[in-house]
């Protein structure tokens, strides 16, 4: 079980010099160089320190309600943090604290308040309705059921429900079975404890993605001889991420895809491949690479970044669009109807601001430029026009959910936000947070360390002193 403390506990192991002055510039000052130099110092410095034993950086990856709930103040619970309660995160919470024994007027009356927030909701009951069921015996179908489940393992789950669900189903099989004993002890790896309390991550973290940020944001700066240690450390636990090998058995028959040569979300024992885990796990080797390896420790092996090529484009669709975790193999017209839905923004993250910048990034690196791209002027136009009077840029959550941009409330700026469309609008050329399935928001605590450097580092090497890089 991830804490809040052992970020606590990692400063004090990793001592490194703070002495560096706050940067606080005033209205209509320019920037100088020494200014983002100090402020990137002290802000890689902090980072540092907070990197644990193998070199991932530990971070909160909550959010979604229905895995760990917490109240809302209008009496219910809803499906995420950021947003309102609802009828399925009641109801569903509702129903776990009674099974866990807390009486009807339980929780210093917060039961009472949801139940009647349940009542209010309630508008019609559908009752079921008749269906022809297949010839198959429901054995049958149990025990194909179960050689999925075993397959996966106990720490092989894609997500926090399934890890959930595969344990549930392991207890049915055979409550004292070895596969629901060797569930137990990876529940832990679910959990964080933070200053809002214990929350269940998505997925078993996200220590892989975060690193992978977190390493190319410091490249970024130029500043990687400065750091060398807190490098070397980080490519050592990308090297020991990355999936040595495919699923056993006939992966057809499980419907699984290749994995040899990938980088999952999270840790090795979580094992999924994932096409842009494994592309930024690649970025990432392929950057620290091309520096001593007398700073960062010897670079991967060359068949190694082969197998993750292979996996990246053995995920590329019919269409040109590259799948995340396995090749779409639906119906046609379940796939029309997916596209009409899922129009081009960031559905992983806040939400135009991150999409743009990853597709402006993956067009540059395809060789289309400013100039000679009418959709990286588009883009960059659409960010300017959304930049606050400050300067910055603050995203609210309701973009994912309207599918239309939609400032923070206040108008405020967010660090992140702000991030993002600089690092955009500098890899168009122009002088110059998370969620997933569009709806139900989710924490990436270590965004606000990573993304801020991430934008100063290209802003310093690309636009102050582009000569020197």
């Amino acid at each position: 079980m991830a804490e809040q403390t052992d970020l606590w506990k990692f400063s004090k192991e990793n001592p490194l010099e703070m002495d560096f002055p706050i940067i606080k510039l005033q209205d209509h000052e320019d920037v100088a160089e020494e200014a983002v130099l100090t402020s990137l110092r002290r802000a890689i410095s902090r980072i540092s320190t907070l990197q644990a034993h193998d070199g991932h950086w530990p971070g909160d990856y909550g959010g979604p309600m229905f895995l760990l709930p917490g109240l809302n103040k209008d009496g219910g619970w809803g499906l995420h943090i950021e947003g309102t309660s609802t009828m399925f995160g009641t109801a569903l919470t509702y129903v776990i604290l009674r099974l866990l024994g807390e009486g009807s007027d339980g929780g210093d009356g917060a039961l009472e308040k949801g139940y009647l927030e349940c009542l209010t909701g309630l508008v019609t009951i559908l009752c079921p309705q008749k269906c022809d069921y297949c010839h198959t015996s429901s054995q049958h179908i149990q025990d194909i059921a179960m050689l999925h489940v075993n397959l996966c393992g106990h720490s092989r789950c894609n997500s926090r429900c399934l890890k959930v669900l595969n344990m549930l189903c392991c207890w049915i099989e055979e409550p004292n079975s070895e596969a629901f004993k060797l569930h137990l002890p990876r529940v832990s790896d679910y959990l964080w404890v933070a200053e809002d309390g214990m929350k269940m991550q998505g997925h078993n973290g996200s220590q892989l993605w975060d690193t992978a940020f977190t390493v190319q944001a410091i490249i970024s700066t130029n500043l990687s001889e400065e750091f060398g240690p807190t490098l070397k450390k980080a490519h050592e636990f990308v090297k020991n991420t990355q999936v040595l090998d495919d699923c056993p058995g006939d992966l057809n028959s499980w419907y699984r895809h290749i994995s040899k040569g990938a980088w999952p979300f999270s840790t090795a024992d979580h094992g999924w491949p994932v096409s842009d885990c494994t592309a930024e796990g690649l970025k990432t080797a392929l950057l620290l690479s091309k520096i001593s390896p007398e700073i960062v420790g010897d670079q991967i092996d060359g068949r190694k970044l082969y197998d993750a090529f292979n996996v990246i484009v053995s995920l590329m669709n019919q269409n040109g669009g590259f799948a995340t975790y396995e090749l779409t193999r639906s119906y046609a017209w379940l796939e029309q109807t997916a596209e009409t839905i899922s129009k081009r923004y960031g559905s992983w993250s806040i939400c135009f601001t991150y999409g743009i910048w990853f597709g402006v990034k993956g067009l540059v690196a395809a060789g289309r430029t400013y100039e000679s791209s009418c959709c990286i002027q588009k883009a960059s136009n659409f960010l300017l026009s959304k930049q606050l009077a400050s300067g910055g840029w603050g995203e609210s959550y309701l973009s994912c959910q309207d599918k239309v941009y939609t400032n923070l409330e206040g108008n405020r700026t967010h660090a992140v936000n702000t991030g993002w469309a600089m690092l955009a609008l500098i890899d168009a050329g122009q002088e110059i947070m998370g969620v997933f399935n569009r709806n139900c928001m989710a924490s990436y605590s270590a965004y606000r360390n990573i993304f801020p450097i991430w934008a100063l580092g290209e802003y310093r090497s690309r636009v102050l002193c582009p000569k020197n890089n």
